[in-house]
């Protein structure tokens, strides 16, 4: 398994391309630049097959549909999150984009918690993190972790656009906090970071001052 990154969109999201020993590759948040990442793959004579989302807000898979046309790569995000997926005010796309630009995009495959993603030699498990979004998920495997808007370093997503809930994101947390192994953490804006490095500095992970008093 190789991880290559590339900073996508208005916003510079992460995006992040994982391509297996077989050369076969997912994408995880597409969030623009659909042409950039096929000249990617096609330099590095990666097969998209593919497109995983942590979430469905428009700068995370701004570029989904236009790789699914190209390539025919399977669409996979979490079951609570397709409503959004589906809807141009729901998923922001109208502070980009006109609406009369905006394309629809349906999942070919919808997640539950515990569920894995598979790609031949890799395994992606999936936790359900709601908080940023009512179906936000991070996906991790051998060490590493995706961690969309639910986990920045230092810091966490926003709670404050549709069906986000600070209550759930604090939940969420906690479920990350619970996890023995520490993970590289390869968020969806901003630098990477590490979970036990999360743990011990990030506010939001219960090591605050708050929870010590």
């Amino acid at each position: 398994m190789k991880i290559h990154q590339l900073a996508v969109g208005e916003l510079g999201t992460n995006c992040y391309i994982v391509a297996t020993q077989k050369n076969n590759a997912m994408v995880i948040d597409a969030g623009g630049n659909a042409k950039g990442i096929l000249q990617f793959l096609k330099e590095n004579n990666l097969t998209l097959k593919l497109l995983l989302l942590t979430h469905a807000h428009y700068d995370h898979m701004g570029a989904v549909y236009e790789l699914q046309q190209q390539t025919g790569a399977k669409v996979v995000l979490y079951k609570d999150e397709q409503e959004i997926l589906l809807d141009p005010t729901k998923n922001v796309a109208i502070h980009f984009i006109e609406m009369n630009e905006f394309k629809p995009v349906q999942a070919d495959v919808l997640l539950q918690d515990g569920d894995s993603v598979v790609l031949d030699e890799v395994t992606l498990q999936v936790i359900h993190t709601p908080g940023h979004t009512k179906g936000s998920c991070v996906y991790y495997t051998d060490g590493v972790m995706f961690s969309g808007d639910t986990l920045f370093q230092q810091s966490i997503g926003r709670t404050d656009l549709y069906s986000g809930n600070m209550n759930d994101m604090k939940a969420s947390l906690k479920k990350l906090i619970n996890l023995t192994e520490d993970y590289t953490v390869l968020p969806g804006h901003g630098n990477k970071t590490s979970l036990r490095y999360e743990k011990t500095t990030n506010p939001y992970m219960g090591t605050n001052y708050d929870d010590i008093f």
